[in-house]
């Protein structure tokens, strides 16, 4: 679940997809083939099918983009229904 990686802005956890530390080892190397796009496309292919928000349905996905609100609000009764339901989807 997604609950379980407390540490998801950890920094390792920031090098381990693909998606960030590719590009990093290109920049660093100087060589922007050191990792060929199919290998990075395969890498990041692998790294979002391992990661539960990679397996939240597209029907959840839309109730999750539903809930957000403006980053505006200032209604706390929005603020704590969005959050109600939000907890409802992720405990099921």
């Amino acid at each position: 679940m997604i609950e379980d990686d407390l540490k998801v802005h950890d920094f390792s956890n920031y090098l381990a997809n693909p998606s960030v530390h590719v590009p990093i080892f290109r920049t660093l190397s100087g060589m922007s083939s050191l990792i060929n796009k199919a290998e990075a496309d395969a890498a990041v292919q692998q790294y979002r099918a391992e990661r539960p928000i990679e397996r939240i349905k597209e029907g959840d996905l839309s109730l999750i983009k539903s809930l957000i609100l403006a980053d505006h609000t200032r209604d706390w009764a929005q603020i704590i229904a969005m959050l109600i339901e939000a907890q409802k989807l992720f405990t099921r």
